[in-house]
Parts: structure tokens; C-alpha cells; sequence
């Protein structure tokens, strides 16, 4: 199991959080997903095997979240 940690900005909401976790969760290889709003990060564990740090940063954008770099 890998562990990345990206800092976010404009996440649009206490809603939108639930469906950030829920769309990462979602993604095969996903194990956990902590979206922590006061820290403006994401922390997901999961399967380098079955997906990659790129198609997460995706999915985040998707969202309508900006990573931070």
C-alpha cells in the first residue's frame, strides 16, 4: 500500500467533501481517503498496482478541488 497526501484548494463544500471521498473510495486500488478541510489536504492510501498518483490527482481535479504543487 502507497500513501499520498495532496494539499487542495476551493474544495466547494461540506457536501462536496462526502462526494470527494466517495468518488476516491470509488476508484479501484483505494483503500482509505481522509479529505481534512482546516488543513486543506487529501490523504489516500492505496494500490500503486491498480492506480496510479496521477489518475488520483484526476479525480480530484474532476472534482473541482485545485491541487497545490
Amino acid at each position: 500500500m502507497e500513501t499520498a497526501t495532496f494539499t487542495i484548494k476551493n474544495i466547494p463544500g461540506e457536501r462536496a467533501i462526502e462526494t470527494l471521498d466517495k468518488k476516491l473510495l470509488d476508484a479501484p486500488g483505494v483503500e482509505r481517503a481522509l479529505v481534512d478541510v482546516e488543513e486543506e489536504r487529501v490523504t489516500v492510501e492505496y494500490d500503486r498496482e491498480r492506480i496510479s498518483e496521477e489518475q488520483l490527482v484526476l479525480r480530484i481535479k474532476e472534482h473541482g478541488c485545485e491541487i497545490v504543487e
